[in-house]
């Protein structure tokens, strides 16, 4: 005879790994928060907030540099005006 989940040679209808892993609960696991920018898992939230800490330092740097400020909204007014182009175009 052999297990019905797993279909190993076993005089019982169960083996006893799949007997033991049926009669355990579930495993439960907590909610994982993600980066709203990068879509990475978040480790800490509760310390880098909806950023992961490496986006979190990218916005930092850029925002303290101004140079990369203006070079970030060029480059955000460019991807606007191609997207505006791209859906007259459609």
């Amino acid at each position: 005879m052999a297990c019905q989940l797993c279909h190993i040679e076993t005089t019982a209808t169960l083996c006893q790994v799949c007997r033991y892993l049926a009669e355990m609960a579930p495993p439960t696991f907590p909610k994982v928060v993600i980066c709203r920018h990068c879509q990475a898992p978040i480790a800490k939230p509760e310390e880098t907030g909806t950023l992961c800490r490496l986006c979190r330092d990218l916005l930092r740097t850029v925002r303290q540099s101004s140079w990369l400020a203006f070079a970030h909204a060029e480059w955000e007014q460019e991807n606007y005006l191609l997207a505006k182009r791209k859906q007259e175009l459609i």
